[in-house]
C-alpha cells in the first residue's frame, strides 16, 4: 500500500508540474502539448478517493473544509494581489467584482468548482442505487450534454469532468494489475503518442467544437489509455523522493503558483522584448522559482494555517 501511495503521489507531482507549465507564458508561446493531459488526469485521480457512503451534512462539510473554503479564501488573497499589481502598474487601485474576471484573478478555481460538481453528482447518483450500467450511461451523456452546451457557474465544466472521476473511482482498484500489463502498456504509449498530434484530452473540459463532440466516445477511451500509461510511468519513477512529496502538495501549488507567474510576467514583459534570449531565460527562471516558492507556501501553510490548504492541526 505505501508503494503504491507513492506511485500515486508521483503522478500527482508530475501533473501539478504540467499545471504550472501550462500556465507560464514562456511554455504557452512554445506550444507544447503534453502537459494539458494534466487537468483530465487530475480528476481521474480525484475519482480514486471517492467516499461515497458519506451521508450528505457530512459530505457538504468535508468538502467545504478540504476543497471550497480553501479555494475561496485564495480567491479573495489572489484579487488582493492582483489589485495590488494594478496599483504598482497604474497608479491607482480598480475594484471591480465580475464573473468575467478568472474566478477573481485566480483561474485554477474553476478546476476546484469543476471537481465539486463532479463529486456531488456522483454522491447523488450512489443514492439512487442505480445498475451500473445505466449509472454509467447517465455520467456519459451528463458529460456529453456539459461538452455541447455552455452552462452558468461553472456547471458545464462540472458535467465535462464527471465521466473522468467516475472513471477513475471504477478503475482505482484494478490500477496495480493495469499498470503491470504490457497490453495497455502498448495501447497506452499509442493513445499518449496521439496526444502530439491533435490534444484530444484537452478539448474534454470541457469540449465545444463542433467537429470534435461527435468523437467524444474516442476522446474518452484515448484519455483513459493515456492515463493508464502515464500511471505506468509514475511506476517507474516511485523512487523519486522529491517528487512524491512535491505530490503530496498539489491542492496547495494549484491554488498559489498562479499569484506568482502573474507577477513574473507583469515585470519581464515590462523588461525584456518578447522571444529574445534574455525574455526566454527570465521565464524559465520564474518557472523553476514558482514550482519551488508554490511549495513552500503550501508546507508552511500545512504547518502553521491548515485551514487554507484544507487541511487540519494535527
Amino acid at each position: 500500500m505505501k508503494q503504491r501511495d507513492e506511485y500515486i503521489d508521483v503522478a500527482k507531482g508530475l501533473c501539478i508540474l504540467f499545471v504550472v507549465t501550462i500556465h507560464t507564458e514562456l511554455f504557452g508561446a512554445i506550444g507544447t502539448p503534453y502537459p494539458v493531459l494534466a487537468v483530465p488526469f487530475f480528476f481521474f485521480m480525484s475519482g480514486f478517493y471517492d467516499r461515497p457512503r458519506l451521508g450528505f451534512v457530512e459530505f457538504l462539510k468535508k468538502n467545504w473544509n478540504r476543497l471550497l473554503l480553501p479555494t475561496l479564501l485564495w480567491m479573495v488573497i489572489a484579487y488582493i494581489h492582483k489589485s495590488i499589481l494594478y496599483y504598482l502598474g497604474h497608479g491607482g487601485f480598480q475594484f471591480s467584482i465580475s464573473w468575467t474576471e478568472p474566478m477573481f484573478a485566480n483561474g485554477v478555481a474553476w478546476f476546484i468548482i469543476a471537481l465539486f460538481y463532479a463529486k456531488l453528482i456522483i454522491w447523488g447518483l450512489s443514492r439512487l442505487r442505480l445498475p451500473v450500467l445505466l449509472e454509467g450511461v447517465l455520467i456519459f451523456v451528463f458529460g456529453w450534454l456539459g461538452c455541447m452546451q455552455e452552462m452558468p457557474l461553472l456547471l458545464d465544466e462540472g458535467l465535462s469532468a464527471l465521466p473522468l472521476y467516475y472513471i477513475g473511482k471504477i478503475l482505482y482498484p484494478l490500477i496495480p494489475k493495469l499498470i503491470g500489463n504490457r497490453f495497455f502498456l502498448i495501447l497506452g504509449a499509442v493513445a499518449f503518442a496521439s496526444v502530439t498530434l491533435r490534444e484530444y484530452p484537452y478539448v474534454l473540459v470541457p469540449m465545444r467544437d463542433a467537429d470534435k463532440i461527435m468523437l467524444y466516445p474516442i476522446i474518452i477511451v484515448i484519455a483513459i489509455l493515456s492515463f493508464v500509461f502515464f500511471l505506468q510511468i509514475a511506476y517507474k519513477l516511485r523512487n523519486i523522493k522529491w517528487l512524491s512529496l512535491y505530490g503530496q502538495h498539489t491542492f496547495g501549488i494549484l491554488l498559489t503558483h498562479c499569484m506568482f507567474l502573474h507577477t513574473f510576467a507583469v515585470v519581464i514583459n515590462r523588461v525584456f522584448p518578447r522571444d529574445s534570449a534574455l525574455w526566454i531565460i527570465a521565464f524559465s527562471l520564474a518557472f523553476l522559482f514558482t514550482c519551488w516558492a508554490s511549495f513552500v507556501i503550501s508546507k508552511l501553510c500545512e504547518v502553521y494555517v491548515p485551514l487554507l490548504i484544507g487541511k487540519t492541526r494535527r
